[in-house]
């Protein structure tokens, strides 16, 4: 379980919080995440300068101190400024990265995979793929990614975040000899445990990690029944975030359980008034711990 960390901002001038991520980072390692993830959607790293993306990692990976696996995502509307932003992540102590596409157009996937091979060879630790459709302008399918890792050794892993489970399970089923599959689509979590996907990479362990982890656990475990009555408590929240904007319902629920988080960037919105009332009757019923 991946937790895709929150980028807090300062109320008074909207700059990167350090105080409020490192203390972000504490609480999500507190409840025992297997591995961070920032820079992320979540992150809003569209809406971060190449600067300030640096720093996040770089507090990020700080904080964690080596506890948990750090990847953070570094893709980026170019390839040049994607494999740097993998090189500094490599320095500064990442034990993976992550990148999409490069989105500055719609792209075919042959045009994108020599983008990701030319990643895979500027670094020496891990490439994780992230297969965002709706991000990136493409779909690479199953056959495409299994075929990206067996010529690139250390492309080992995918996020498929594409919410079409039949692309997951293929990789799950059929490719797991060359790369290992996470599913980030949090309605998905527990059908993707059940079929036996590596992991998951999920916002909503920003506040919801005990819980999200329980799930994980419960299923590794074989308490399957443990697993659906914890899975039912949670689920009317992801399916909240999911149904809107992402990252906004993530830094709402965040603040409405008191974790310092701010307000998103723009072009990113806020929630309106009326979906920030549902979301925390949501949160309320839940009766999420601090």
């Amino acid at each position: 379980m991946f937790s895709a960390v929150a980028t807090p901002f300062r109320a008074e001038d909207n700059s990167v919080d350090e105080r409020a991520l490192r203390l972000l980072v504490e609480r999500t390692l507190d409840g025992k995440v297997h591995g961070l993830v920032p820079c992320h959607s979540t992150g809003e790293f569209a809406q971060l300068s190449s600067a300030e993306r640096r720093k996040v990692v770089e507090i990020v990976i700080d904080q964690t101190c080596g506890r948990v696996p750090v990847v953070p995502h570094t893709g980026a509307m170019t390839k040049k400024e994607t494999i740097e932003l993998s090189r500094h992540a490599e320095r500064a102590g990442a034990s993976a990265v992550m990148a999409v596409p490069p989105y500055q157009q719609s792209l075919e996937p042959d045009e994108v995979k020599p983008a990701f091979r030319a990643l895979a060879d500027a670094i020496s630790i891990p490439v994780v793929v992230c297969n965002a459709p709706t991000a990136a302008g493409v779909l690479l399918g199953p056959q495409e990614i299994a075929d990206l890792a067996a010529k690139s050794p250390n492309i080992r892993y995918v996020e498929e975040t594409s919410g079409d489970f039949s692309q997951a399970a293929a990789l799950i089923h059929h490719y797991s000899d060359v790369i290992s599959t996470f599913v980030g689509r949090d309605t998905l979590l527990l059908t993707a445990f059940l079929e036996g996907a590596a992991g998951s990479i999920t916002g909503s362990s920003n506040f919801l990690a005990p819980q999200l982890v329980s799930v994980y656990e419960s299923v590794r475990r074989g308490d399957l029944r443990s697993a659906e009555r914890e899975w039912g408590a949670v689920l009317p929240v992801l399916r909240f975030l999911t149904s809107g904007s992402y990252a906004a319902g993530v830094k709402d629920a965040m603040k409405v359980l008191g974790i310092p988080a701010g307000s998103t960037r723009e072009p990113t919105a806020v929630l309106d008034e009326e979906r920030k009332a549902a979301l925390e009757s949501i949160l309320h019923e839940l009766d999420v711990e601090l």
